[in-house]
């Protein structure tokens, strides 16, 4: 029997410019990308994202996420931002 895994569903708001380039030309920072997004582990220890360049902005997401029992996190365009983490204007 298969395991079942629960996501965070987040808007890519939470996500900067900088970053959703750096996730367009890293595919190997994502287990899955689209037109429309992307989803990511989220590591045990909410700090261990060493190799992306936007630890800081990651930091409180991959907290959050497993605060709510999450082994991943899908950052949705059409998903609804969380007040509880910062937002980002698209325009670089």
């Amino acid at each position: 029997m298969g395991t079942v895994r629960r996501f965070l569903d987040l808007s890519t708001a939470h996500l900067c410019p900088a970053t959703r380039a750096l996730l367009e030309q890293r595919p190997d920072l994502v287990s899955m990308s689209g037109r429309f997004g992307w989803l990511m582990h989220v590591p045990e220890d909410a700090d261990g994202c060493e190799d992306l360049a936007a630890c800081a902005e990651l930091r409180p997401v991959y907290a959050l996420a497993r605060s709510k029992g999450c082994d991943f996190v899908l950052f949705d365009a059409d998903a609804v931002a969380d007040d509880r983490l910062e937002l980002f204007d698209d325009d670089p």
